[in-house]
């Protein structure tokens, strides 16, 4: 077995021993399960390679395309949100239906969506505006 092997597996008796291994290496005991393997003898097998590549795809993320931005971003690039927008049109006296209409197509929402002019029309009534 050469170095570069034996620093990708390690073979441990007792799980105590694997844990400690992934607890010193930073890995989260959530994701322990992921890198330790029972093998046929009782012994556990330690992926410390694979888990050393996990903590370094978490700790340098995948950055999107750069011309592609997010809706988040180009939403505040705009300036306008959802619930501003269906504010300002329950203000001017617009109807559920009018206003679903209008933030659906601006801010391309699904059907899920639909009862949010009701809700933020809620809102402004607790507030006590007249809407």
């Amino acid at each position: 077995m050469s170095k570069t092997q034996a620093a990708a597996v390690r073979i441990v008796k007792a799980r105590d021993s694997a844990t400690a291994i992934l607890r010193k290496l930073g890995v989260k005991s959530r994701d322990y399960a992921l890198f330790i393997e029972k093998l046929a003898d009782g012994t556990l097998a330690v992926q410390v390679a694979k888990a050393q590549m996990h903590l370094h795809a978490l700790a340098n993320p995948v950055k999107d395309e750069p011309g592609v931005k997010a809706k988040s971003e180009v939403r505040k690039t705009e300036g306008e949100t959802v619930s501003g927008v269906a504010r300002r049109l329950i203000r001017e006296g617009k109807t559920n239906a009018e206003v679903w209409a209008v933030i659906q197509t601006q801010f391309n929402l699904d059907d899920k969506k639909r009862g949010y002019p009701a809700w933020y029309r809620c809102q402004l009534r607790h507030k006590g505006e007249q809407v």
